[in-house]
């Protein structure tokens, strides 16, 4: 047995199409609410990686601002270690600082 919209009264129908149209509202309301929050949280994490990146950057100037070029060949086999795993860190912050502009670059779209 099907139903017919034409068997219902227009009195009923008028309010079920206001309800469809509400609920289909609501339900881009949310979707747009949960894009919104998923933004949010998207650039919550950039700001985060951003400051601890600078932070770290902070913390490696002493390091790269001394005096200190060895004063025999211990030291500056040392210092060497020290710039050769500087050099590995400032390769992966490269690649962490290139997924934080490219998380705001989508932001901005």
């Amino acid at each position: 047995m099907t139903s017919c919209l034409c068997s219902i009264p227009k009195t009923v129908v008028r309010p079920l199409h206001l309800v469809n149209d509400g609920i289909a509202f609501c339900f881009i309301t949310v979707d747009l609410i949960l894009t919104s929050l998923s933004h949010c949280v998207l650039y919550a994490v950039a700001v985060s990686d951003a400051e601890e990146t600078i932070a770290w950057m902070v913390e490696k100037d002493p390091m790269l601002s001394t005096d200190d070029y060895g004063r025999d060949l211990a030291s500056v086999q040392a210092l060497q270690r020290k710039h050769d795993t500087l050099e590995r860190d400032l390769n992966a912050l490269e690649d962490k600082v290139g997924s934080i502009v490219v998380a705001l670059q989508h932001l901005m779209h």
